[in-house]
């Protein structure tokens, strides 16, 4: 773990605010604090005093303060990248190298014997560090910080931030970046439409950026790139920040209920490892909320950062009376301990069909059965659903799973199908289609967990695309 900082700029601040500003930081655990000197180089000796005022009370209160400047201010300056003494007497903890030497410069101002520490420029990217790193420099005095950046569209491609902040990471040197809000109150430049390093931030709450440099593994330390925020939200900041585990806002859906809002924000949500492009699941919650039913609602297409809560057959199955399905393998099931015997079963209840629906440890094949257990429930519901005893009673059947469903079908339209149903006596006809393939464990790469020795299936081309012909007759309607 890192630390966080704040920004200030004594060309555009008064000692007083500055000096409020950088108590209140300290206070609520801030640690670095970033200024700049290159908005003023054109006249840096107006401030000089003013910066080594405020830098001076920040030491004072156990904060290190890095500065940024380029090769032009050091010939302002008239300061040799061999001497920092001017950089000693200022205070600093570090100078940050906005441009850049040739890397011997670099390297030789790590050497320095009044310990300032040299902070890289990080999003200048290429093999910069490489090129200083081989001048020899000393990795003591030597950390990375990235750019920011404050007009919209120019902020990092976050491939590119991760990249070349691994770079660093891979000399074991110490990273930054920057994160800032609309509540920021100075700025250095006249454009600023939030001071960020990549531009992925630049639509996001300062608490999400600071949660997603967090969760990038190579950034350590935060500054907030803006001066003069408020306490509460720095506090917010230092709350994500120090949080042992990822903490993200959640906006809830109207209809959210009290039950859904206690699975969200009560247990500690841990990603099973099998994570697809699309979707990371929690599935202890499955575990801990097995009695409870979760009705459908709000259906709508998912919007990436769409929390939801897996649904229930429970009222479906109730509503109906129960199922009856052919069991071809006696096993106890794992979910509510039931046991199924060989033959025709009555699934009674919701919970008793998910208990045969879910279960595939107790059985021969694993997934396989498991599947063909769960198409012989869907084919039974189907059946149920359709027969003349059901179909009568279908009122009381869409009253029962009206939490259940959603859809934009008028009402007379459900009742001239239900009624073609009732006059024709037609049954459905069922047709599966079984991929198949060869199983092993540890021959195969998985992508969700390419480290793991896991059991997988090769697939039988024949199989896949005899599968796949199948689809498209169906879709074709032959």
């Amino acid at each position: 773990m890192g630390d966080l900082g704040i920004s200030i700029y004594p060309s555009k601040s008064s000692l007083d605010e500055m000096k409020d500003y950088v108590f209140l930081a300290a206070r609520l655990g801030y640690r670095r604090i970033f200024t700049s000197m290159l908005e003023i180089a054109d006249n840096p000796h107006e401030t000089v005093n003013q910066f080594r005022e405020i830098i001076a009370y920040a030491n004072q209160l156990g904060m290190r303060t890095s500065i940024d400047v380029n090769p032009r201010l050091f010939q302002i300056l008239d300061i040799s990248y061999q001497d920092l003494t001017f950089f000693k007497d200022l205070g600093v903890w570090s100078i940050r190298l906005d441009e850049g030497f040739t890397g011997l410069e670099e390297a030789r101002m790590s050497m320095n014997s009044q310990g300032i520490v040299v902070e890289l420029n990080i999003s200048r990217g290429q093999h910069y560090i490489d090129m200083v790193m081989d001048f020899g420099a000393d990795k003591h005095h030597l950390i990375g910080s990235h750019n920011f950046y404050p007009q919209a569209y120019t902020g990092l491609d976050f491939d590119y931030f991760l990249k070349t902040a691994k770079q660093y990471k891979q000399h074991n040197l110490l990273t930054t970046a920057f994160v800032d809000s609309v509540y920021g109150e100075i700025a250095p430049w006249p454009v600023s439409q939030l001071m960020v390093s990549a531009e992925i931030q630049r639509q996001m709450p300062i608490t999400s950026q600071v949660q997603l440099l967090k969760m990038s593994g190579v950034i350590d330390d935060i500054i907030i790139s803006s001066a003069f925020h408020s306490k509460d939200e720095l506090e917010a900041i230092s709350h994500i920040y120090h949080s042992p585990v990822p903490v993200l806002p959640v906006k809830w859906d109207d209809e959210a209920s009290h039950q859904e809002k206690e699975v969200v924000l009560e247990p500690l949500h841990m990603y099973r490892g099998d994570y697809s492009g699309y979707m990371i699941r929690s599935s202890q919650t499955r575990v801990m909320y097995k009695e409870v039913d979760f009705p459908a609602h709000s259906v709508r297409p998912l919007q990436i950062g769409d929390i939801t809560i897996c649904n229930t057959s429970v009222k479906l199955i109730n509503a109906l009376g129960g199922v009856t399905v052919y069991n071809d393998q006696a096993f106890t099931s794992l979910h509510g301990n039931y046991n199924f015997g060989v033959g025709n079963i009555n699934l009674t209840s919701g919970e008793e069909a998910l208990g045969f629906v879910r279960e595939r440890y107790s059985l021969e094949h694993g997934d396989y059965d498991r599947g063909n257990n769960q198409l012989k429930v869907i084919q039974a519901i189907v059946e149920k659903l359709t027969s003349f005893q059901s179909v009568s009673n279908y009122s009381d059947v869409i009253s029962t799973l009206q939490d259940s469903i959603q859809t934009n079908m008028p009402l007379n339209t459900m009742m001239s199908l239900v009624n073609e149903q009732l006059d024709s006596g037609k049954t459905f006809i069922f047709s599966s289609q079984e991929v198949t393939g060869t199983g092993s464990t540890g021959q195969l790469t998985s992508y969700a967990m390419p480290n793991a020795s896991l059991y997988m299936i090769q697939l039988d081309d024949a199989s896949v695309a005899k599968a796949s012909q199948a689809i498209k007759n169906v879709m074709e309607g032959k």
